[in-house]
């Protein structure tokens, strides 16, 4: 009986944690869409200050107030880059503080690899992470 309860909770473990990453992975797509597509913009903004820079500079009258506003533009998109990183980082946590929680990440041990902070499975030997790039202490 004890090899039955020890099966089942094995499959509730590897089912939590499917459940887990697929939600995780849904939400770190959703973030990863949103910081592509503001580095897109700041790009953009970008070359449009500099396109409009060198109109200027053509004319013969560069003028700072003309591009001001787009240069405050991409100090906004910037600062809405940082809080995405920011919101991407939690997601990871909230991933592991859920993987922990199930008793997932024991398990993950147990296969021969080492968990980094950022609760990618790195095989033994390995230097760095290739998740977050963290150097890993032997």
């Amino acid at each position: 009986m004890a090899f039955f309860d020890k099966m089942k909770e094995s499959l509730n473990k590897g089912t939590a944690t499917v459940s887990i990453k697929a939600q995780t992975m849904l939400e770190l797509n959703k973030v990863k869409a949103e910081i592509s597509n503001l580095e897109k913009q700041k790009k953009d903004t970008l070359e449009a200050i500099g396109e409009r820079m060198v109109e200027m500079k053509r004319a013969g009258a560069i003028s700072v107030e003309e591009v001001e506003p787009m240069v405050l533009s991409v100090f906004e998109v910037e600062a809405k880059l940082a809080e995405k990183e920011l919101e991407k980082q939690e997601v990871l946590k909230k991933e592991e503080e859920a993987l922990k929680a199930t008793g997932a990440a024991p398990a993950q041990e147990a296969q021969g690899g080492i968990v980094c902070e950022c609760g990618e499975v790195l095989a033994p030997g390995t230097k760095f992470c290739p998740k977050c790039g963290k150097k890993q202490d032997e």
